[in-house]
Parts: C-alpha cells; structure tokens; sequence
C-alpha cells in the first residue's frame, strides 16, 4: 500500500499523511515505511517477477506431455489419470 492509498482512506493529503509520520516516527515499527529511490526503482521495473500462473501453465502442460508419452506405449494411463490432468488445466486456465 502506498501513501496516497492510506492518505485517501483517511481523507487527507498524501503530504499531511507523510508529515504525521515522520513526526511521529516512533510510534511505527522500523519497517513501517520506506523510500524507493530512483536506483530502486529501476531495478523493479527492468526485473519483473515472472508471471506465476503462466509458469505453472507451462510445467502443468510439460507434465502432461511427459505422462502421455511414458505411458502411451504401455496405453496404460487409465481415464481417472486423465480426468484429473484435464482438471488441472482448466483449474490453471481459470486462474489466469
């Protein structure tokens, strides 16, 4: 939560919510608030965390692939096996 986000849900500036703060410094844990500089700040944006969902998208399609091809020789996947590959992927094509 940024400050303009707890200044607008306490109706006042984003300024008057900062000086609060800092006045009143000891009455907040350490690591109540923080500065990003402009360093900071291009380091977060150049290093984007990767999309999580779309991660598991793709090892849930690799495991799929790879249970289909082990036992497609032996045809012994059995359909229980597939009805619950199948509802994984549309439980991860939901969540996304």
């Amino acid at each position: 939560m940024l400050d303009f986000d707890l200044a607008e849900m306490y109706q006042v500036e984003t300024k008057v919510l900062n000086q609060a703060v800092k006045r009143n410094i000891e009455r907040f844990p350490e690591d109540f608030m923080f500065q990003i500089t402009d360093v900071a700040m291009r380091s977060i944006v150049l290093n984007t965390p990767t999309d999580k969902v779309m991660e598991l998208q793709k090892e849930m399609r690799e495991l799929k692939q790879y249970i289909e091809e082990t036992f497609s020789d032996y045809n012994d996947i059995n359909e229980d096996a597939r009805v619950q590959l199948e509802l994984l992927n549309e439980a991860l094509a939901e969540a996304s």
